[in-house]
């Protein structure tokens, strides 16, 4: 079975072309089984048929949907590389405030644009080259952050969890709605309403939050303590129905999560009413549930 954040060996099957979704190429992992990724965003990777290529899982949903993402043949995320410098420009960044990008252009000629730290930035500087760090790579695209900037200054570590006050809330450009979060040193940082309508947060509240990673996007991602279930605890859950290689379960908010099991658990599950599982995190306000081993 495959993991997230583990790299793996693909063969290239084929391309095949899906309604109103283009052509993809047919990978088959070490297992055997099929995936799809679209033959757009590679085009310049140069793939050929019948080829072995590295992919890494980029993310498994709560659906239990596999993304991969094919090694790109000239960047290695976590890496620090120069790109060549191309302009600046102005445009609103995730908080909804006007901000100063660089842009910069790849190997390939695509361009990305990055916001810098005071040691490379102002409009007043045009340099020749900036040096980037590649923190992820999505559908091909590079995602960059300036290595000067100083995030481990923040005082946030990943996988721990701090207390955050909820100061305002606003809606973005593009119509989303966001917490703003301060931590305890005055940093700002935001949190998507939609995933957590149940918890009733309200400004002013003080909140508990993992922090689960520093986004690509140049932000800390963060995730909610949850005000039902704990990580690592084990609960009962009432089995809806199965699907191929998953136990379909309902949690307190009436939510469905996915478990993943091996086909030939598939006909021991179907004569249970119920399934005791342990949660083992949690995305977006939505449980990540493995079958637990204690009985």
């Amino acid at each position: 079975m495959l993991e997230e954040g583990t790299s793996y060996k693909f063969l290239i099957k084929g391309i095949t072309e899906l309604p109103d979704a283009g052509l993809h190429f047919i990978l088959e992992d070490p297992f055997g089984v099929k995936h799809l990724i679209r033959k757009k965003y590679y085009e310049v990777y140069n793939f050929k048929n019948s080829e072995y290529i590295i992919c890494t899982v980029d993310k498994i949903n709560c659906d239990g949907k596999i993304f991969l993402e094919p090694k790109h043949p000239h960047y290695e995320p976590g890496a620090i590389y120069e790109f060549e410098f191309t302009g600046w420009i102005d445009k609103l960044n995730q908080k909804g405030d006007k901000t100063l990008f660089a842009l910069v252009k790849d190997k390939f000629g695509n361009l990305a644009h990055i916001v810098l730290g005071s040691e490379q930035s102002g409009p007043f500087h045009t340099p020749d080259v900036i040096q980037c760090k590649v923190n992820r790579l999505k559908k091909g695209k590079l995602y960059l952050s300036d290595p000067n900037i100083d995030i481990e200054g923040m005082g946030l570590e990943a996988g721990e969890t701090y207390l955050f006050q909820i100061n305002e809330s606003f809606k973005s450009p593009n119509g989303k709605e966001y917490f703003v979060l301060h931590d305890q040193k005055g940093n700002k940082h935001i949190l998507l309403k939609k995933y957590y309508m149940n918890y009733g947060f309200k400004i002013d509240d003080q909140i508990r939050c993992k922090v689960i990673k520093f986004s690509s996007k140049g932000y800390f991602l963060l995730e909610p303590v949850h005000p039902f279930y704990k990580e690592d605890e084990i609960y009962d859950f009432n089995i809806l129905r199965l699907e191929k290689n998953n136990i379909i379960v309902k949690d307190i908010f009436g939510y469905e999560c996915k478990i993943k099991i091996h086909a030939s658990e598939e006909k021991k599950y179907s004569s249970k009413n119920g399934v005791l599982c342990s949660v083992i995190g949690f995305r977006k306000g939505r449980l990540v549930l493995v079958v637990s081993t204690e009985m």
